[in-house]
């Protein structure tokens, strides 16, 4: 079962973007939301064989998330990419075009990173990841909790 697809202006750009990946059928759109009185927010989820790539726009900002076909876990497009050895831009904001691009520029080591050889050692690989990033926000921010005294 798919989830529906609501056509929006985000919707146009993602299959503008995307065209080439769904023009080749290497990715299909399967599902999008749209909340015009949320302020536009959106989201459109493409899958592939081996991934799934959800891009939000929140109030204007747009955020790339990729997941294995075998997790439920999003995670940063960059942080993806650093794990399948397919990059190093640093984490943040994105357009839907660049996300496009990166994908695009990187579709097989995504497709392979997420493959059933490989996915174990992918996995292991975004939980270090994961694990620096938060060792990085709480460096920058603090861990959040407060010491009893």
């Amino acid at each position: 079962m798919t989830d529906p697809v609501v056509e929006s202006p985000f919707l146009k750009e993602v299959r503008s973007a995307f065209d080439g990946l769904l023009q080749r059928s290497v990715l299909t759109i399967s599902s999008s939301a749209y909340d015009e009185e949320a302020f536009g927010n959106a989201e459109v989820v493409l899958t592939g064989q081996n991934f799934h790539v959800r891009l939000v726009r929140d109030r204007g900002d747009v955020f790339a998330d990729v997941r294995s076909s075998m997790s439920p876990e999003w995670r940063p497009l960059e942080r993806v990419l650093r794990a399948v050895g397919a990059g190093a831009r640093p984490e943040g904001l994105l357009s839907v075009e660049q996300a496009a691009k990166l994908i695009e520029g990187q579709f097989s080591a995504l497709e392979s990173g997420f493959a059933p050889r490989s996915s174990a050692e992918t996995q292991r690989a975004l939980r270090r990841l994961d694990a620096d990033a938060v060792k990085r926000a709480e460096e920058r921010w603090g861990s959040g909790r407060k010491s009893k005294d």
